[in-house]
């Protein structure tokens, strides 16, 4: 769902997600954007340091 309101409504982000869209009328738009990213870390995790990466576009 674009723009989970709740930590309720959050997905995972194991495949691209869509943030936003404008799916009717014509004309501008604009979208803001202040995302929370929270990680979950399995009770089974080694000790280490981890990377990932987020990737964020516009089209």
């Amino acid at each position: 769902m674009p723009g989970q309101p709740t930590q309720a409504d959050a997905v995972t982000l194991n495949v691209p997600r869509v943030a936003f869209s404008k799916t009717s009328g014509a004309g501008n738009n604009s979208a803001t954007w202040a995302p929370d990213i929270r990680i979950t870390i399995p009770g089974g995790a080694v000790g280490g340091s981890y990377s990932g990466v987020i990737t964020h576009s516009v089209s």
